[in-house]
């Protein structure tokens, strides 16, 4: 009878270790965050009739002041966003601007989403969303109430679903206050979580360069001390000087390999390719007066472009006669221990 009683007693407690690993086993399988291979983000557009301002981390990725037609489109942002909490903002003129421009068909929908693989299969999640709803009947906080509630999420079967646990992301509270660029605009904004495997980009540790809300006198004065930077950046494209002109680009080229999971040298030689062609085809600079060139300054105050004012794209254009069209590329400064760079 004793050995039958030390062997129940053994076998009991190989049972209850057993259950307490699978316990364990179990709670960190829930704990842990779904891994995706080769995560892409997106800034993903469901929007009709709405002058808006898109931006994430400070930048603008997408904008259209006039807020004609309907936009259902997709921008990749891996090479704006960080690992970590980044930025999403929705910004819009003044009522009385927009309550003309709106009407109740409007709408603007506005969305971040993942996508890559797991296991080998395609996925797609929506990781945050503003959805704001131009009915100025009904306060500010009821015009977002359509919006993803700020929280914990994991990834399920099919969709981001809300949790308790520690999750794959997190997404902060939508809220509102004036625009930066300009004060009697308006912008709602939220927090969200990214999960990527490359490096924090060079920009977020930029060197503020220029302080919002913009002035005429802030503005002007920024302009006047780069405009020199475009006209050296000009001489060299209209020089030919392809080796010359390459290494200004080798921090951004390298920064879009890895945020596109490129081979790298990929994009600098697509840049090349692109500059040698022009070049063939005989296209002129087109160099734009500097009235007609503006200044944007991004959000974040860590970055500026020039571009064409008609369009603001475009900071080196080449002109084809024949079409009447430009082949252009659109670049970012950012200054770094008192050192100018393109980055983007």
């Amino acid at each position: 009878m004793k050995h039958s009683h030390w062997v129940h007693k053994n076998t009991s407690i190989k049972l209850t270790l057993i259950s307490l690993w699978l316990i364990l086993q179990l709670f960190t399988m829930k704990a842990m965050a779904m891994q995706i291979e080769e995560p892409e983000y997106f800034l993903q557009l469901d929007v009709h009739e709405f002058p808006r301002m898109l931006v994430v981390n400070g930048v603008v990725i997408e904008k259209d002041q006039s807020g004609k037609g309907t936009s259902a489109t997709a921008f990749p942002i891996n090479h704006w966003i960080k690992n970590g909490e980044n930025t999403l903002e929705l910004h819009y003129g003044p009522e009385n601007f927009i309550k003309k421009r709106t009407h109740q068909n409007s709408r603007c929908n506005v969305s971040i989403v993942v996508k890559g693989k797991v296991g080998g299969k395609k996925i797609s999640y929506k990781v945050a969303d503003l959805s704001y709803v131009p009915n100025y009947d009904i306060p500010l906080s009821e015009r977002f109430k359509g919006s993803m509630p700020a929280g914990r999420y994991t990834y399920s079967e099919k969709e981001s679903k809300p949790t308790t646990d520690k999750g794959d992301f997190s997404i902060g509270a939508v809220q509102a206050d004036s625009d930066k660029y300009d004060q009697r605009g308006n912008r709602i904004y939220r927090t969200f979580t990214a999960d990527v495997p490359f490096p924090k980009w060079a920009f977020f540790s930029a060197d503020k360069i220029y302080s919002y809300p913009r002035t005429n006198e802030n503005y002007d004065g920024m302009k006047l001390k780069v405009w020199p930077m475009l006209l050296k950046l000009w001489d060299l494209f209209e020089s030919k000087k392809i080796d010359k002109i390459l290494p200004l680009f080798e921090a951004r080229s390298k920064e879009l390999d890895m945020a596109y999971y490129r081979e790298p040298g990929y994009s600098i030689k697509s840049f090349e390719h692109d500059l040698k062609n022009i070049y063939k085809a005989g296209y002129p600079l087109d160099r734009i007066d500097f009235e007609q060139m503006k200044l944007i300054v991004a959000y974040n105050e860590k970055l500026f472009t020039i571009a064409n004012a008609a369009d603001s794209t475009g900071t080196v254009m080449f002109y084809d006669k024949k079409d009447n069209t430009n082949t252009f590329f659109n670049m970012y400064w950012m200054k770094k221990d008192g050192k100018w760079s393109i980055i983007r």
